[in-house]
């Protein structure tokens, strides 16, 4: 479903490693214990892409913008990164504490999506995933959040 081909190519490599594993592991490592739960995360434009699990962003979602806006600054370095990437806008969260901060590109992209999935998901800011292999109430890792 996602239309970034590189993602499709290690998403489909890492499915292929993890079957594997076993053959690669040290045998005190061995048998490795599969995961009960796979969820995908849209990171970037998708198709078809039907959340089916939220999680509530609100107390990190300031945190997770500034540590991405580093990833931005590193970006930029390169010379064919367009320079009004960095410094897009500056936002102020009155409802936490008057705290600030100035969004880059991905950043930007990062809390228009948190916005729309937070009202998806009754909340202000979310993240969104579908579970491609569920798992049971207790074991649920998305609901012990």
């Amino acid at each position: 479903d996602d239309a970034n081909q590189d993602h499709v190519a290690v998403g489909e490599a890492a499915r292929i490693a993890a079957i594997h594993a076993p053959c690669f592991l040290p045998p005190e490592r061995s048998p490795m214990k599969l995961p009960t739960q796979i969820l995908h995360y849209a990171c970037g434009y998708s198709h078809n892409f039907a959340p089916d699990s939220y999680v509530d962003t609100g107390d990190v979602l300031f945190d997770m913008l500034e540590l991405n806006n580093i990833w931005d600054e590193l970006y930029a370095k390169s010379p064919i990164w367009p320079q009004t990437a960095l410094r897009r806008m500056t936002v102020t969260d009155h409802q936490n504490r008057e705290r600030s901060i100035t969004v880059n590109s991905q950043s930007e992209y990062i809390l228009g999506r948190s916005i729309v999935r937070g009202l998806e998901a009754g909340t202000r800011f979310a993240e969104a995933f579908r579970s491609y292999k569920h798992a049971p109430a207790h074991e649920n890792l998305l609901g012990q959040l």
